[in-house]
């Protein structure tokens, strides 16, 4: 999946071909990231948002699904992938499921579930896979960005997270990124070559 990064101000339809790309503006319940490498070699990320134009689309074949998690706005941007493969414990019409026990051996994300019209949830167990950079307060507002591929459908959940409390913790050195309940729906960024799918 393509690191996307950005912010815009209104919810996009795009279609490309056969295949269905929507930008969907969500309100995020919370963004948590905890940096504590220094201290004690260990990281956090949590997201969580609840809306009812939360989707997966309509595939149901665990063996196509993908899905990354983006966060902009911080330090230094980072992302959370969920590749397509054994991972993927189930894709069905009411809930998509990622686990990965060991992470972040594997990789960065713990568990991720999808319940189309209900939630997102994300927990990694480090500061990704593009790691994210909590180091300084952020100068703006924080933009996640939930992308997820299932077969040929494409849809990304987009929210912003404004007046976020940044924290250093154990003794200096570690940091700890906290944003609830202060989120709005956002439009999603222009990839890269300027289309969501190409």
């Amino acid at each position: 999946m393509r690191k996307l990064f950005g912010m815009g101000l209104a919810v996009a339809v795009l279609t490309a071909g056969p295949a269905m790309a929507a930008d969907i503006g969500v309100v995020g319940l919370k963004l948590i990231i905890l940096d504590k490498l220094a201290a004690a070699s260990k990281a956090k990320m949590v997201f969580v948002t609840k809306d009812v134009a939360v989707t997966k689309g309509t595939g149901t074949d665990a063996s196509t699904i993908s899905a990354q998690l983006d966060i902009s706005g911080t330090t230094g941007p980072g992302s959370f992938v969920m590749p397509a493969g054994s991972n993927w414990l189930v894709n069905k019409s009411t809930v998509a499921k990622y686990v990965n026990k060991p992470a972040p051996s594997g990789g960065a994300v713990k568990v991720s579930v999808v319940k189309p019209t209900k939630l997102v949830k994300v927990v990694g167990k480090s500061l990704g896979d593009t790691p994210v950079n909590i180091s300084a307060p952020p100068a703006g507002s924080v933009l996640v960005v939930h992308s997820i591929t299932n077969g040929a459908e494409n849809n990304r959940h987009c929210t912003n997270f404004n007046g976020c409390v940044h924290k250093i913790i154990a003794g200096g050195g570690n940091f700890k990124l906290i944003c609830k309940g202060n989120s709005t729906a956002a439009t999603c960024p222009a990839s890269p070559s300027g289309a969501f799918i190409d």
